[in-house]
């Protein structure tokens, strides 16, 4: 029964809006839900996809590759799954993986320490230069 958000989805959506829950942690949960390492053949997205919808009144966000957490790759063999996405060098993402003002990869971070898109941190190399860099 959605309307008693008693599915795991909902319960979620039901959290952040009552601010107990962040978006990047919902955003961790769907993750693990669809199955992050191949979520176009894992049958959870379908399910995610209607109730993600139906509860946010958003569209469901789409994977695609990208290289720095941010942008979405425009070649399509790349974008066809993660596995094109790994030959092409590039991380499989949600679209909507890093917000509007999140710092992708190597984007200096001087004064943003936390705004880094996806897994990337803010690190400072030998002279104080202080950019987004992978996780090690």
């Amino acid at each position: 029964n959605r309307s008693a958000n008693n599915d795991l989805a909902s319960y979620a959506v039901r959290l952040v809006a009552e601010g107990k829950m962040s978006n990047v942690t919902q955003f961790a949960m769907y993750d693990t839900l669809v199955g992050y390492a191949n979520p176009v053949a894992n049958t959870n997205e379908v399910a995610c996809k209607a109730d993600y919808e139906e509860l946010t009144g958003e569209e469901y966000p789409r994977w695609c590759c990208s290289h720095d957490y941010k942008t979405c790759q425009t070649q399509s063999f790349c974008n066809a799954g993660p596995g094109q996405c790994s030959e092409c060098s590039g991380r499989w993402i949600r679209d909507d993986y890093c917000p509007d003002n999140g710092l992708p990869l190597y984007t200096p971070c001087a004064g943003n320490p936390d705004g880094c898109c996806g897994p990337a941190k803010c690190e400072s190399n030998d002279d104080g230069y202080e950019q987004c860099v992978p996780p090690e």
